[in-house]
């Protein structure tokens, strides 16, 4: 496992680029955590000028209400977001 990855966290997929791409992974119940990670993500992402936002998603459930804040600031990511789920 990459040293860099952590449950719920932005993971820059190449320490190597000079801009390495951002990558949400949310691989783990979704609470505070998870939430706090999708606003970094969404944050870097408008500041690298990145063209996409890349979202894995394998995760047992958790709140609701962090659920919706996380698709709410999504939303607001000023690049396409795209999603692949597994869980």
């Amino acid at each position: 496992m990459n040293p860099e990855f952590t449950p719920n966290s932005v993971f820059n997929a190449s320490a190597k680029l000079k801009n390495p791409p951002v990558c949400l992974h949310i691989c783990s119940e979704i609470d505070e955590t998870t939430t706090q990670a999708a606003t970094e993500a969404v944050e870097q992402v408008a500041k690298s000028k990145q063209p996409c936002l890349p979202v894995y998603i394998n995760s047992p459930g958790g709140e609701v209400s962090q659920t919706i804040a996380i698709l709410n600031i999504l939303r607001t990511c000023p690049v396409p977001v795209y999603t692949i789920v597994c869980g």
